[in-house]
């Protein structure tokens, strides 16, 4: 059962929220190599990528509002199954088409992990107790950059690109048990109207006109943008181009966790001491940052694994401290629409993650190192949306419920 107090309950948060970090993260190093396998071009095994991070931002605006009417239980058991099947349909693709299609249904599953997991947190914890878990939670989560690209590198080398799909439907499956057996619903205030699409709009309505709302999304999503600009370029440049190998490819990622677990332990340690909108403007500086390193380095012509990999780490620096005091600050003011505040936060994370994935695809053919381009650009957009909506907001604005 869990509790507030229960370590079990933190636990339980960060591998369900995991689910899609880890599904993204498992296969990058066999990236490359699907194009041998299946006879096909990068762009087209990117899309591998795009497609997910799509399915995974659209799907969130339908768990949202289901959570709310028929409450978390049921709900995240449903995309806890889905999630377990599609991870075996991967498995057993014959072509690139399939894989496509059954990534798809795979992202929608693993999203109910995102969705749910912040929507159970906010049931739970309320205000500042509620970011240091979700601080907590990310401390935890720096742990699956890492540990997705290293068991995936290993999983490539020792048995195939298969085994990366095999490795999540068990992941899947065990979470799915655990939830039958060990979790009860949280919802104590299910919405019956919030299926009506009427309320749906006016709950999306309500939200989207929220300045301090959309800022800390916006500031929260366009970092996203950086993440996977990076998550999808970055095997290419660095496994195909500079020929490092995919399991060496895997372990270096430990070095972007170390990033992210300082940002998510600064943001744990000031916690309560120091309000949420500066911590957020903190980390939209670091982000700010690390795109001009990333860029002059590229411009420079200074194309190394270092150069790659050391403004990635300064970038999850700032995502660490980001993560935690924006979504307390965009979701803790609506307790009574929490599922549908954290989906649409969800949505827009991902969407602004596909774009950007999407354009590193995209500008292939008319750029040879896209990423360092599109990872600047969105950096950029992370500390102008806090600039434009967040820096000088009155708490008021977000009251409306």
């Amino acid at each position: 059962m869990i509790r507030p107090e229960s370590a079990w309950t933190i636990a339980y948060l960060t591998v369900l929220v995991a689910m899609g970090q880890m599904s993204t993260g498992i296969y990058l190093p066999s990236m490359p190599s699907l194009a041998a396998v299946f006879a096909t071009d990068p762009g087209t095994v990117k899309l591998t990528m795009s497609v997910f991070l799509a399915g995974f931002a659209v799907a969130q605006l339908i768990y949202g509002p289901l959570c709310d009417r028929f409450g978390r239980r049921p709900v995240v058991i449903g995309g806890l199954a889905i999630f377990a099947l599609a991870s075996l349909a991967c498995a057993l693709a014959p072509s690139i088409e399939w894989l496509i299609a059954a990534r798809l249904f795979q992202a929608i599953g693993a999203c109910s992990g995102q969705v749910l997991g912040r929507a159970i947190g906010r049931d739970l914890f309320e205000g500042q107790r509620y970011a240091k878990v979700m601080a907590l939670v990310g401390l935890a989560l720096a742990l699956t950059p890492a540990a997705g690209p290293v068991l995936g590198g290993v999983l490539q080398v020792a048995f195939g690109w298969q085994a990366n799909f095999l490795f999540l439907a068990g992941w899947g499956l065990v979470l799915l048990l655990v939830t039958l057996v060990g979790v009860q619903e949280t919802n104590a205030a299910r919405d019956p109207r919030a299926l009506d699409l009427s309320v749906m709009a006016g709950n999306f309505g309500r939200l989207l006109r929220n300045r301090l709302y959309m800022g800390y999304t916006l500031t929260l999503a366009f970092s996203f943008g950086c993440l996977f600009a990076y998550m999808t370029g970055s095997p290419f440049i660095l496994i195909d181009q500079l020929g490092i190998r995919p399991d060496l490819f895997g372990v270096l990622s430990i070095f972007n966790v170390l990033g992210y677990a300082i940002g998510s332990a600064i943001a744990n340690r000031a916690s309560g001491r120091v309000a949420a909108p500066r911590m957020v403007a903190i980390g939209a500086l670091v982000v700010l940052l690390s795109g001009g390193a990333m860029i002059g380095f590229s411009l420079a012509g200074f194309v190394t694994a270092y150069t790659l990999i050391g403004p990635m780490m300064v970038m999850l620096t700032g995502m660490g401290m980001l993560i935690p005091n924006a979504m307390a600050g965009a979701i803790g003011p609506f307790p009574a629409m929490a599922g549908v505040a954290s989906a649409l936060m969800g949505f827009l994370q991902m969407a602004m993650a596909m774009v950007m994935s999407v354009l590193v695809g995209l500008l292939q053919s008319v750029h040879d190192m896209p990423m360092p381009l599109v990872f600047a650009l969105s950096a950029l957009l992370t500390f102008a949306s806090y600039l434009a909506l967040v820096r000088g907001a009155r708490p008021e604005a977000v009251r409306l419920q």
